[in-house]
């Protein structure tokens, strides 16, 4: 039996082309120009078979939106951290939200409305709604709303929002006839939610979350219930009592082991699994295949970046995403919710100025984070994976490793697991 050499063994990234050897074979695949083949041997060890494949259009340079950005920001999308306040307690809530936390003030909605519409570049405008639980400020967000109508009348706009889904059904109704898109944390069957997203008084929040599912799906009205997994979840249970429910859509994101129990020794022994990253690949797997058998649409930030790959893991930490927090920060991670934060300090990229109703940008902090991008970190640089990955979440890096330089790791993990399962699942889809 002939052994391939341990570096051909590998899955490796030429140009813009992913090489995955397999058992019998080797799969070819340029995830942007949506190429791809099967071929019998190693082309990094064939150089015939390279130069077919060149000729072929494989190997070409990475296209230039992979490049770090530079000078003044484009925001393309502004999100909204309406407040620290929620009415659940999640047990591995990034945000520590609790009842009664503080809330954006209208005015700073308004000025960043009118900031983030005044330098968009002419393209359908979307605003995003996040917190702690965004709809305890239903009046700040109907205010929004009718902000963007007015002042940019016939500009094509996208609201979203990520909720818990316990809000009131009328303020629901509305944000359905607004076509919000609805996304709901929610994180399987009674058992499971009410395990980790209780109420913030510690009863069940399932009944709740369940009816405003239910309402939904008799309006027939597009939502996608995001969903929190551990490697030791029932993921069959879990997307059979999905599916059961008329669910159509779910986003599948990992546990990771960031929040106020993990932080928390006072708790005591914590009942959630926390990851490595390549022991959630099995379960996502499952997922997958469970999720295709009942007609389910499932989203994934992996999947994002594999048909698009980026030199960023998103968009805040480069300029192309507006974040603003409840007390007028512009923050480069969704995860920074306010000055208070630890990692405020690394994170801030302006500030709100209300007395001239706009934003004073750092242009420092910005480009120290836009340093952050998959051709400059140490540990990504010549990894197959690191235009699908680009370092994984910045704040996970350095709440996880210590540093910006960093990696997420149980990210990088996942990554590195799943893209060779990922190419292959792709090839056998399109009969290769």
């Amino acid at each position: 039996m002939t052994h391939r050499p341990r570096s051909l063994s590998r899955p490796s990234l030429i140009g813009d082309t992913l090489v995955v050897p397999r058992d019998h074979d080797v799969i070819v695949y340029a995830p942007s120009r949506a190429q791809m083949c099967r071929v019998p041997t190693d082309p990094r060890s064939d150089l015939a078979l390279h130069a077919r494949l060149t000729a072929a259009g494989f190997f070409a340079p990475m296209p230039m939106s992979i490049a770090p950005e530079v000078g003044p920001p484009v925001f393309r999308s502004l999100t909204l951290l309406l407040t620290r306040a929620c009415n659940l307690a999640c047990r591995y809530c990034y945000a520590s939200a609790r009842p009664g936390g503080p809330a954006m003030p209208r005015a700073l909605a308004t000025d960043a409305v009118d900031t983030y519409l005044d330098q968009l570049p002419g393209t359908i405008a979307r605003i995003t709604f996040h917190g702690g639980e965004p709809t305890l400020e239903a009046d700040t967000i109907r205010s929004v709303v009718d902000r963007v109508t007015s002042a940019r009348p016939g500009v094509p706009h996208r609201y979203l929002i990520t909720t818990n889904g316990t809000c009131d059904p009328s303020f629901l109704d509305w944000m359905v006839a607004e076509q919000f898109g609805i996304s709901i944390s929610i994180d399987g069957p009674p058992d499971v939610q009410d395990r980790n997203r209780p109420f913030a008084d510690g009863s069940p929040s399932s009944p709740v979350v369940r009816a405003t599912i239910e309402r939904l799906v008799a309006q027939q009205a597009p939502f996608t219930v995001r969903m929190t997994y551990t490697a030791t979840d029932d993921i069959d249970r879990t997307i059979g009592y999905f599916a059961d429910l008329g669910v159509r859509s779910i986003h599948l994101e990992p546990l990771f082991p960031y929040g106020r129990e993990f932080d928390d020794p006072s708790t005591g022994p914590l009942p959630l699994a926390a990851p490595r990253g390549e022991d959630l690949v099995p379960a996502f797997v499952r997922a997958l295949d469970l999720c295709r058998a009942r007609g389910l649409r499932v989203v994934n930030s992996h999947f994002a970046n594999f048909s698009r790959p980026a030199g960023y893991f998103c968009g805040s930490i480069c300029g192309r995403a507006m974040f603003v927090t409840h007390d007028g920060l512009l923050t480069g991670c969704l995860e920074v919710v306010d000055g208070a934060d630890p990692l405020a300090p690394t994170f801030t990229l302006g500030r709100w100025r209300p007395t001239t109703h706009d934003f004073e940008l750092d242009p420092v902090a910005l480009d120290r984070l836009r340093g952050r991008h998959a051709d400059t970190l140490d540990p990504c640089r010549s990894c197959f994976a690191r235009y699908h990955c680009a370092g994984g979440c910045a704040v996970k890096a350095v709440r996880g490793q210590g540093s910006l330089d960093e990696r997420d790791r149980p990210y990088c993990a996942f990554t590195k697991a799943f893209v060779p399962i990922l190419t292959e699942r792709i090839a056998a889809d399109h009969g290769l």
